[in-house]
């Protein structure tokens, strides 16, 4: 996911698959950013990559009434569990 420009977002970005998270610009995120790559060979997952060039005071600003809002319309829900015996 790629974000340009001067913009405030508010609630939960997540950002899935290849876990590629680039921003530039002036942009405010209020509430969570979760980045992950589901998309690595094997049983494992692979590295995230997460890069910004910012040129003003955006930024990163937690907000837990914007992540439960999210919580509330998408409630989380497990589909499957495996235990991995050592």
């Amino acid at each position: 996911a790629s974000f340009a420009g001067s913009f405030t977002y508010n609630g939960m970005v997540l950002v899935l698959g290849t876990g590629n998270f680039t921003f530039s610009g002036t942009n405010s995120f209020n509430g969570g950013v979760f980045v992950a790559n589901t998309s690595g060979l094997g049983p494992g997952l692979g590295v995230p990559s997460i890069s910004g060039n910012g040129g003003g005071v955006g930024g990163f600003y937690y907000n837990s009434a914007d992540i439960n809002m999210i919580q509330n319309l998408f409630p989380y829900n497990v589909l499957a569990a495996r235990e991995i015996s050592q």
